[in-house]
């Protein structure tokens, strides 16, 4: 019998890892969208299907963001340890997730601010030193951290979790 059903199963580790991060990543952020989605101005005066395409286009959009922030830093910093040792595989998500909130401050203070392409309503706070929602940054700062959680839980299962410099 042909095995090659079982591609996804064989994937090297890292390519395992990096398709359950952007999983992780789009459940998270689909959440998240929808659960914001009040936090921005004339939500309430919109039809259900047009706020389902915002948070369908606005989930694209992280997962995008979050594999270019996670890919960049892997050619930066990311060495052949990753994801195997600890070290190397928390140092690497958490310059992915300071890369996601840094471009999503700009992304919000560009779209929001200085072109208006949306608004926040008044259940939005604001951090006030950019002028920017807090929603989408808190976003930024919890859902990656979680999305790597999950990831590092799902290979526990496969082999114990080990300490700096040992191997997954």
């Amino acid at each position: 019998m042909n095995n090659s059903g079982c591609l996804i199963l064989r994937a090297p580790l890292w390519l395992r890892v990096l398709r359950r991060y952007l999983m992780f990543i789009a459940l998270g952020n689909m959440l998240w969208e929808l659960m914001q989605l009040p936090a921005f101005a004339d939500w309430s005066e919109t039809s259900w299907k047009w706020l389902a395409f915002i948070a369908v286009i606005g989930t694209f959009g992280d997962i995008l963001i979050a594999a270019t922030s996670l890919v960049l830093v892997l050619v930066i910093v990311g060495d052949e340890s990753w994801p195997m040792q600890r070290s190397s595989y928390w140092r690497v998500a958490a310059l992915a997730t300071l890369g996601g909130v840094v471009y999503t401050t700009y992304s919000e203070w560009r779209h929001a601010v200085v072109l208006h392409h949306w608004r926040y309503s008044a259940r939005m706070p604001l951090v006030p030193i950019f002028r920017v929602g807090l929603f989408p940054l808190l976003q930024w700062v919890l859902v990656p951290p979680m999305a790597f959680l999950c990831v590092t839980l799902m290979l526990s299962r496969i082999t114990p979790l080990t300490n700096y410099g040992e191997q997954y």
